[in-house]
Parts: C-alpha cells; structure tokens; sequence
C-alpha cells in the first residue's frame, strides 16, 4: 500500500513510519522541522518537509491509507483558536489525497484529551465529554471532520483511535515516560492515589500492529475508539517497576487523593486490537535505556 503518515517527525508517527516500511508499505513520511536519522536511513521511506497549516504544496495522491499522527500542541501554540484552526485545517488538507484513492483508510491519532473532566470509573467511546480544553476541542473537531469525510464518500474507511499515554523509545510528556525519566536522574516524583487502578498505557508497537491490521480490515464508514491496556495494576505496581528499572534513584512521594479511572478496549478489541497486560507494557518501556534529551510536562499525577 502506498501510505501517507503526518507527524512522522515525533514520536508515535516516525514509529509508524519505521513500522508500516518495514512491513512493505510504500511510506511519504511528512515532518514540519526534524528529519529523523532513523527514517532518512531506511528504504522504502520518502520525507517530504512541509507545513500542513500552510497552503500551497501538493501532497501528490493518491493514497491507500493515511496515518494523521501530526498535532498542534498548547505548549507550542498558546492561542486557543489559532490551535484548533492549526489542527483542523491541517486535518483537511492531509485528508482530501485519500478520497482519490478507490477504497482509502484513514487513521487519526485522537486523544483522551477530548473527554475534558472525567468522572466515570471506565472510559468508553460513549463517555460523556465535560468540558474539554482547546487540544481536546481542536481533536473533537478533527474527529468531526473525519466523520464528514465519510458520510459524503461512501468507500471511505475511517477511525479515530482516542489515544491514552503511548510508550516506547523516545516517548515523553506522560505520566509513565516523565516518571523514568525523573527517577533515573535522582529527582523526587511525587504520585497520588496509589492504590487506584491503571491501564492507561498503550506500547507504540502494539499500537503499530493494530494500525496495519486496520489497514486490511476496517469496515467503511468513521469510526471512534478508546484503546489501553489490561489487567490493569494498582499505580503503585506500575511506579515499582519504574523504580527497579532506574536503580532506584530517585524518590517516590505517595499523597492520597485525586480521581483515577480505567480506559475500555472492548471496542477496539471487535476490530482486531490485541491488548498487553499492563505488566507486559511497563516491563518492555521500562527496559528501554533512557535517551538523552528529556522532554517533561512536569506532571507526575496519572490524570
């Protein structure tokens, strides 16, 4: 398949870009400002530089499938509507190559942000959303956009995989990448609720394996889902093994307080997801060495 990936300058999609090449895909990877060593060294990948918020370039469809792993994020685009207006415009252009295609599939790579205050113990794709902030909107109006797309092309096969933390090498600002990254360099991490239950958390291979399953086997139509891992661990667990694979370094202060909640796979699960056992999860990112360059949010509370 000839794909089209966005964001393959980040995390998530320059693992899919890696991924889907190594898997025999035909991959134009789009990255806006860092050309990643690892994807410029692989076969089968084309980088092409480019500003999607910016008119004018032609991405040169069409596409079997688009992978639209590239956001506007708060900390870099402070002004709420210019945020949103980044990320749905962009979501537009990247979207119209695949309509040329006779039976295109997009994935969107949405998030647990579109929820905004959660207040139930377990998370669905029918959760209501409370007031979400401008990141949130600006994916609920990307995932709205998608869903337009494929009511006005009916061979359209579309989903928005509403992501929890995803982990992996050179994964940062989560609660799991943010907590090794503090406990290897002596810091204090500061946890609460640490009894709650956790399985937010989804490893970026596992999440690759899913999107090429997607590729051959989604149905017409859009779709949304929530994806995490199972047999969820108590916060504490998941902090050990942190704490284990850093030497121990750093300290963990344990507050009471604060509201957890569990993210449900089940639908995910019908259209061909495998889950890893939170266990399994931690244990592959916690044994990956740290990389240099740490980027943290500073948050260390699983929301």
């Amino acid at each position: 398949m000839r794909l089209l990936i966005s964001g393959a300058g980040g995390f998530v999609g320059s693992h899919l870009a890696r991924g889907m090449s190594r898997r025999g895909h035909d991959v134009v990877a789009l990255v806006r400002q860092t050309r990643p060593t690892a994807l410029e060294r692989q076969q089968g990948i084309r980088i092409v530089q480019i500003d999607l918020a910016k008119p004018g370039r032609n991405l040169a469809g069409p596409y079997d499938g688009i992978l639209h792993c590239a956001a506007a994020i708060p900390s870099v685009v402070r002004d709420e509507n210019e945020l949103i207006r980044i990320n749905v415009e962009s979501s537009r252009r990247l979207f119209d190559p695949a309509l040329l295609s006779t039976s295109p599939v997009i994935i969107f790579c949405s998030s647990m942000s579109v929820y905004g205050h959660i207040v139930d113990d377990v998370v669905t794709e029918s959760t209501a959303i409370r007031d979400p902030g401008a990141y949130g909107r600006a994916k609920l109006e990307c995932e709205g956009l998608l869903h337009e797309f494929s009511c006005a092309h009916r061979e359209l096969r579309a989903l928005s995989i509403r992501l929890p933390g995803v982990v992996g090498p050179g994964s940062h600002d989560n609660f799991l990448a943010d907590t090794k990254a503090r406990l290897a360099a002596g810091e204090q991490v500061i946890v609460r609720n640490p009894e709650a239950l956790f399985n937010n958390v989804v490893h970026v291979d596992d999440l690759e394996r899913f999107t090429q399953h997607l590729l051959n086997s989604l149905p017409a139509g859009h779709r949304v889902t929530t994806v995490a891992s199972e047999h969820p661990l108590p916060i504490r667990k998941v902090v050990d093994v942190l704490e284990i694979a850093a030497g121990r370094r750093g300290e963990v202060r344990y507050k009471r307080g604060g509201r957890s909640f569990l993210i449900s796979s089940a639908n995910a699960r019908t259209l061909g997801y495998i889950p890893a056992t939170v266990q399994n999860a931690v244990e592959r990112f916690a044994a990956i060495p740290l990389e240099s360059g740490f980027r943290g949010t500073g948050k260390i509370v699983p929301s």
